[in-house]
């Protein structure tokens, strides 16, 4: 993303440097105004929830795409980050499976579908998720999508979360009884098609 925005400044930097000279002696045509390149904001995307208590709030690369025909099913995932740096691994990312061409809004839950959610505290190897294979938690985690449209997906989420140690590729070694609770989750993201 930020390598697109770069090129897209240099590229409209070249342009405006080899526009020709449109005015002078026996020239009345006044040149065409270049819009200023503004790069696109992120300040209505977010992710925002409490890991016990603590609140997050991501703002970087907030998105979420449907991933059609996958092995388990339809799915929505939406994930997030803290922040650009590449050694930062702080994150959270949600998935929804869901049956047919579209996703409705409503409210799923861990009883009655197959969803997930994983947190990253910012470690190479050791997340805390729910979903698939794991402990049925105390309440059922749950994402509700209140809204899917023009471009964008809203909703909210809350989820008791596993320690789980992975091999730093996304391979599960083990899943502890040390748990996190997450509260108060909303966002609004961008959805990719």
């Amino acid at each position: 993303m930020k390598s697109l925005l770069l090129a897209l400044c240099t590229l409209s930097l070249f342009f405006v440097s080899c526009q020709k000279e449109l005015s002078g002696p026996g020239n009345t045509v006044d040149p065409p105004v270049v819009p200023p390149v503004v790069p696109p904001t992120t300040s209505n995307w977010f992710i925002k929830f409490k890991v016990d208590g603590v609140a997050k709030e991501y703002k970087f690369e907030d998105t979420s795409a449907i991933t059609m025909n996958t092995i388990l099913g339809n799915r929505l995932d939406i994930q997030g980050y803290a922040n650009e740096k590449e050694d930062d691994y702080e994150g959270l990312a949600l998935a929804v499976y869901f049956d047919g061409q579209t996703l409705s809004p409503g409210i799923y839950t861990s009883e009655n579908d197959m969803i997930f959610t994983v947190y990253n505290p910012n470690h190479p190897t050791i997340v805390y998720s729910a979903g698939f294979l794991l402990t049925a938690p105390p309440t059922p985690d749950t994402i509700a999508i209140t809204k899917i449209s023009n471009g964008e997906v809203t909703g909210t989420f809350r989820s008791t979360i596993y320690i789980t140690e992975t091999d730093g590729n996304g391979s599960v070694l083990n899943v502890g009884e040390d748990f996190k609770t997450i509260t108060n989750g909303e966002f609004r993201v961008p959805l990719i098609k």
